[in-house]
């Protein structure tokens, strides 16, 4: 787990980020909410500490009930709407949006959580043709 910094931001700049790890874990969430927060069928996340990330820019955000008794806490950018991190208000770390990392080869997938959330053609979807755009 390396302590470098993590920079990232929103997709029209106006939001910047930087966090000092260590990374905790880097999964993809299939629950109903990140789905609609991703506008995909998963979300991609890190766990970065909370005590090492410094947002600047305008940032907003709203908290709601993850439906398992806890709050759950969302910010994005208010310009743009980009997603740039979540968490639980009590919890010692966040999660970071992946597609908001500015070098997104940082995400190495590790675990699936919230899996019965999926979409049902989403285990299908390692079979699909490939094409790639030139």
């Amino acid at each position: 787990m390396s302590m470098e910094l993590i920079t990232g931001g929103c997709a029209c700049g106006a939001v910047r980020y930087r966090a000092k790890g260590p990374i905790g874990f880097h999964i993809l969430c299939q629950c109903r909410f990140c789905q609609r927060f991703s506008g995909s069928v998963h979300s991609a996340l890190l766990g970065v500490p909370k005590a090492g990330l410094v947002i600047e820019g305008p940032a907003k955000g709203y908290s709601y009930d993850n439906g398992l008794g806890g709050i759950r806490l969302h910010v994005f950018c208010s310009i743009c709407g980009s997603g740039i991190h979540g968490g639980n208000p009590d919890e010692d770390f966040v999660t970071l949006i992946a597609s908001s990392l500015d070098d997104p080869s940082l995400f190495v997938p590790t675990e699936v959580i919230n899996r019965d959330e999926a979409v049902p053609w989403h285990r299908k979807a390692a079979r699909l043709i490939l094409h790639e755009m030139k």
